[in-house]
């Protein structure tokens, strides 16, 4: 698996120019498929965090690996790197079709993830629960129908029964003789809890499925699941529909109006209109728009409709408080690709105003964690096109950026920081430093929080500030507060693998002014 640059894709935008300079303010690293064949990116999630280091970690299908068995990837929010590599063994069966976090399931103090192959054994589908701590297999759950495409979703249920376990949702959009299905299954022993079924044939309910939260304050966590070919208002309307942890009930029905396809995606979404109850996101595709509805009454809270002929909702999800004012937020996807060049776009919503906060590239979205560990919420954003991408971004806006975030020891390389600490700090002295400890807890200076540990590696780049591996780490801020640098990585170096981390300080004479974000790369 490797990074590359944004600059290798900015030829290809036809976003606004806007929307680049969003995405290159907030972006974090760049994960790109190893080919051009395997779907790489068309499924993500923010997962949890898996390696328990303070940072949710990221999750990645790419269905066409192992001539379409498929594969599921996770990576490290903290630096990027590969924690875990899972392939999958039916044959055609497209695993990472759909991925997700699954929580605790086997209750071990680590999150697990999940992931679903619809098309094995014949389109009956599978779904493989995977452990967080040690990467083995902790259920293997199958469809019991040819054609029902069992796993064509999955979700994290939380823990509808309460036994300590969380407990994982899975969507079977053919099962039922068609209608469709939502099934919950227990995390403890893989038994099934609850059945949900579709209405009518050919509904799709089961399309998408996810967690809800507590939508109804009842103590348990519920759930949602979209059928977006349901016809109760209309040709292809759609539903969506909530669904009670506590004893299976229906909580509530949402038709869309026809040709809507409303619940084509569903997310939980938190609680966006801060009234205690747990809300839900879902797209209605054929209307261009994600919608958000509140789990205490079902009334629409906002909707947010796409430009002209982007068909946005192909996907969507709960973002968490990107811009920390106290709401949840949401973040969707469009659909309609332009040409295979195209990186696509994604906005993260807002929960109090139901504006576009950030503008992205990418179709296929994800959020709800603090991948970096600087309290914001962050997102994901990836297309399957372009070999497979998929762009992780943080919810705020990035002081200091980077072009690579990988750098092999055997060859070594460059990796280029760009330093934006605003007009305010204009002509102000700024020193660059290091760690190899991390971000946490960091450092507090006369105020001003640094987020590097101090440790050796610190010493070392002090005491060698001038050194030519260290291109202007110290240094004056131009008339905008901005400036550049380079860490210069010499070749063939013993083999080994660790993370440098850099964040610059700005300061003139002994007072301290501000202190940036911290920038990672993975040497290896």
């Amino acid at each position: 698996m490797r990074f590359v640059s944004l600059s290798t894709f900015l030829f290809l935008a036809v976003a606004s120019q806007a929307a680049v300079a969003q995405h290159d303010a907030h972006r974090m690293f760049t994960l790109v498929g190893p080919t051009a064949t395997e779907n790489f990116g068309a499924a993500q999630a923010v997962a949890g965090d898996i390696n328990l280091d303070g940072c949710a970690d990221i999750v990645i299908g790419a269905r066409y690996a192992n001539a379409n068995a498929g594969a599921v990837y996770v990576f490290s929010g903290r630096n990027g790197a590969l924690l875990y590599t899972f392939n999958g063994t039916a044959v055609s069966g497209q695993l990472g079709y759909v991925v997700s976090g699954a929580g605790d399931v086997d209750r071990d103090g680590f999150p697990d993830i999940v992931a679903g192959a619809p098309y094995a054994n014949g389109s009956t589908g599978q779904v493989v629960v995977f452990s967080g701590r040690t990467g083995a297999v902790i259920w293997t759950l199958n469809g019991v129908s040819s054609g029902e495409r069992f796993g064509f979703s999955v979700g994290d249920a939380g823990d509808v029964n309460r036994d300590g376990n969380a407990d994982v949702i899975v969507g079977v959009p053919s099962g039922n003789a068609g209608t469709g299905q939502a099934v919950v299954f227990s995390g403890k022993d893989g038994k099934v809890l609850y059945t949900f079924n579709g209405d009518s044939a050919a509904d799709s309910f089961g399309q998408s499925v996810d967690g809800a939260g507590d939508v109804n304050l009842d103590g348990f966590p519920d759930l949602v699941a979209g059928a977006p070919l349901d016809d109760n208002n209309g040709t292809s309307s759609g539903m969506v529909r909530l669904l009670s942890g506590k004893d299976g009930s229906i909580l509530r029905s949402i038709d869309g109006a026809a040709g809507e396809q409303l619940g084509f995606w569903v997310s939980g979404g938190g609680d966006i209109n801060r009234d205690a109850f747990a809300d839900v996101v879902a797209s209605a595709y054929g209307a261009n728009r994600v919608d958000t509805y509140s789990g205490r009454d079902g009334t629409r809270i906002w909707g947010y409709v796409g430009q002209a002929g982007e068909s946005f909702g192909w996907t969507c999800a709960g973002a968490g408080d990107v811009d920390k004012d106290g709401y949840a937020d949401f973040i969707g996807g469009k659909g309609s690709a332009s040409s295979t060049t195209d990186p696509g776009v994604s906005r993260v919503i807002s929960g109090r105003t139901g504006q576009a906060l950030l503008t992205f590239q990418g179709y296929q979205v994800g959020g709800g964690g603090d991948i970096n560990g600087d309290g914001y919420s962050d997102v994901i954003a990836g297309t399957w096109l372009l070999n497979g991408v998929c762009w992780v971004y943080s919810g705020k806006q990035l002081s200091l950026r980077s072009d690579v975030h990988e750098i092999p020891l055997t060859t070594g390389g460059t990796q280029n920081l760009t330093l934006d600490a605003g007009v305010a700090q204009a002509n102000r002295n700024y020193w660059i430093f290091g760690s190899v400890t991390g971000t946490k807890p960091g450092i507090t200076l006369q105020g001003v929080d640094i987020p590097l540990n101090p440790d050796p590696y610190t010493d070392l780049l002090i005491a060698n500030i001038n050194a030519p591996n260290f291109v202007r780490f110290r240094g004056t801020l131009d008339a905008n507060g901005a400036a550049t640098a380079a860490l210069q990585v010499p070749n063939n170096l013993p083999p080994g693998s660790i993370t440098l981390y850099h964040a610059f300080l700005v300061y003139n004479g002994s007072t301290f002014y501000m202190a940036s974000n911290g920038a990672s790369v993975l040497l290896k």
